[in-house]
């Protein structure tokens, strides 16, 4: 059961959170009562909810409520029907009628974790991870979560516009924007806070579309950079991946930014997608060509 109350955020100003959520157990154990963002097991993503039974149901932003008893249904597993609602409303903690959780907080909050089911009556149901890939059209179902202003953001950057004017752009400090981007890197299994990878994860899984532009050759070291690149891979950690010279790796980048007219590192990985260089079937490397595991990032 998880219970937003938005307008608690005055009470609660080192949160972090615009409001206090809470995580009533089985949901998340061990916790009872709890705010989410002091929550190590909401953190780290075990949020299970199990329930069985519910009246309402929120899922992604929409409010869904079992039909009637006048009302048919040939499939019981689809009997939800939408309902229209005021998302922004206040669902009271001790209120015995709020059956329902606003979803679109709930997955905004909980963007890195895993909801699943409903639980007690009131919670989010996500949709079976093939259903959801199915639906997007091949798109990773944790990416459906992604907070909008994370989404807008990334269309920014793809741009080529930078950070910090990305973040001007939506009207949001940029260290708001770099926790965002964090959280999603959490998520995806990548250490630290960088914008690339997860812009080529955006890219790779069609979460945005680029249009494409006229093939660019470039040569197979500068090919092999601009894919570290868009795994985020340091100039020094380039280095010692290839056994090049941190000096040569940065005359290396500033010829891929040359070749795809690109802004920076990022936007390269943008044109790297778009021009075809990214994203295409890799050869098997030969025994010369590989690069020695000792050397390769962990």
């Amino acid at each position: 059961m998880l219970w937003v109350l938005p307008l608690l955020a005055d009470e609660m100003p080192d949160s972090g959170w615009e409001g206090v959520r809470t995580a009533i157990p089985p949901m998340c154990e061990p916790c009872a009562d709890t705010v989410i963002s002091l929550c190590p097991w909401l953190r780290r993503g075990y949020v299970k909810l199990r329930a069985r039974r519910a009246e309402e149901i929120g899922v992604r932003g929409t409010l869904y409520r079992r039909p009637g008893e006048l009302e048919s249904s040939a499939d019981p597993a689809t009997s939800w029907k939408p309902v229209p609602t005021d998302l922004g409303a206040l669902v009271l903690y001790d209120s015995p009628d709020a059956r329902f959780i606003l979803a679109r907080e709930a997955v905004r909050e909980l963007r890195k974790c895993t909801v699943i089911e409903v639980f007690a009556g009131v919670g989010a149901r996500v949709a079976a991870d093939d259903a959801a890939a199915g639906r997007a059209g091949g798109t990773d179902p944790r990416m459906l979560t992604w907070p909008a202003r994370t989404l807008a953001a990334i269309r920014l950057l793809v741009q080529g516009t930078p950070q910090y004017r990305a973040a001007a752009t939506l009207n949001i400090a940029q260290s708001t924007m770099n926790r965002d981007i964090s959280l999603i890197c959490q998520q995806l299994g990548i250490d630290g806070s960088k914008y690339a990878p997860v812009v080529n994860a955006a890219i790779r899984s069609r979460v945005v579309h680029l249009p494409p532009l006229e093939p660019v050759h470039l040569r197979e070291r500068l090919v092999r950079i601009l894919e570290l690149l868009a795994e985020g891979y340091t100039n020094c950690e380039i280095a010692v991946a290839l056994d090049l010279t941190e000096r040569t790796v940065r005359k290396n980048v500033r010829d891929i930014l040359r070749a795809l007219d690109a802004k920076n590192r990022l936007h390269a990985v943008v044109r790297g997608w778009q021009c075809g260089i990214l994203g295409r079937p890799q050869p098997p490397a030969t025994a010369a060509e590989s690069v020695p595991a000792g050397q390769v990032r962990a």
